[in-house]
């Protein structure tokens, strides 16, 4: 148990204990006293984040790794294995050079805008809502980011689906393709085309992929963050933002590439192809018994960036324009 002496234009001479600092996610620049057992920590401006950060950081985290997730989408929508990631990326290149791996950009914006946004968003109130004074334990966490995640996740169920489809377009010869002009376009088309249930095909598998994601991403990064932070090694910067969020990355690849793989293949699917999730699943695991992980390191190469980017970003939002705690 310590206490932080804040001193800064908002607080002068007040003691916050350092339990409510973790708890409220709070951020305070360190300047330890190593000759000292306890860590003293002064000129400290503890804030916590503003309803936005995580959405915006997400969106340019989604633009920044975009070609990474079109080379995952066009492995997992291989009905047979022909080609692996030097072979897809060479492939982008051929039919539409460079701008072909930003294939679908406007569609992965819009999800970001809607799916991304909106888990991180209820993460944060759940807690802030359930918390109350009291420590939460990592199960509390994990419940929370798993209803924001599906609830997000369904949100974000036409967006993704057409994310998908304008990535997928990028690896099919011209004549083949579904040329979709941009998000809104394929929006209206789907619902022309296909009705207006066809925007919420497959929500069950984005809403529990977006759950797993969000346990994967948020609650282990929080968890993460505060067993660092126990250590003498590791004070709330840079250095935490990115290991914490890398081991996230980790977990969040393991628990949602299962999921993903069906999912991506369902919303690509015409209508009719599959007569189900089950159906989906067991034609998949015919294809061989790693079928399920297909895409599995370029979707770690893809989760990592993307995930250290969104807490680097948002962190560094709250570090300097969060919420004053007073």
């Amino acid at each position: 148990m310590f206490s932080i002496f804040i001193l800064n234009n908002d607080i002068i001479g007040k003691t916050v204990d350092a339990n409510n600092c973790k708890k409220n996610n709070c951020t305070a620049f360190l300047n330890v006293n190593r000759s000292s057992e306890n860590k003293t920590l002064t000129k400290q401006n503890i804030r916590k984040n503003r309803f936005w950060f995580g959405g915006f950081a997400s969106c340019v985290a989604g633009f920044a790794t975009h070609p990474i997730e079109l080379i995952k989408v066009h492995l997992q929508t291989q009905q047979v294995v022909k080609i692996g990631i030097i072979g897809a990326i060479v492939n982008v290149y051929k039919l539409d050079g460079m701008f072909g791996f930003y294939s679908g950009i406007t569609g992965n914006l819009f999800r970001q805008a809607t799916s991304a946004a909106t888990r991180f968003t209820l993460y944060d109130l759940l807690k802030k809502k359930i918390d109350g004074e009291k420590d939460m334990h990592f199960w509390v966490k994990a419940l929370c980011a798993a209803v924001s995640g599906a609830i997000g996740g369904f949100f974000g169920t036409p967006a993704d689906k057409t994310c998908v489809r304008m990535m997928n377009d990028a690896k099919l010869p011209h004549k083949e393709r579904r040329n979709y002009k941009h998000v809104f376009d394929s929006l209206y088309r789907m619902v022309k085309e296909e009705g207006f249930l066809s925007l919420l095909k497959g929500w069950e598998l984005a809403s529990t992929r977006a759950s797993f994601l969000t346990v994967g991403q948020a609650a282990f990064y929080d968890q993460i963050k505060i067993s660092l932070l126990e250590t003498e090694f590791f004070h709330d910067n840079l250095l935490t933002f990115f290991v914490g969020s890398f081991i996230a990355a980790g977990v969040a690849t393991l628990l949602t590439q299962p999921v993903d793989t069906i999912k991506i293949r369902i919303m690509n699917s015409e209508p009719g192809v599959f007569k189900g999730y089950l159906d989906c699943f067991l034609y998949t695991l015919k294809l061989g018994p790693l079928a399920l992980y297909k895409g599995l390191i370029p979707a770690f190469i893809r989760i990592a960036p993307y995930t250290i980017l969104i807490f680097i970003i948002s962190e560094e939002l709250r570090v300097n324009f969060g919420e004053v705690v007073e």
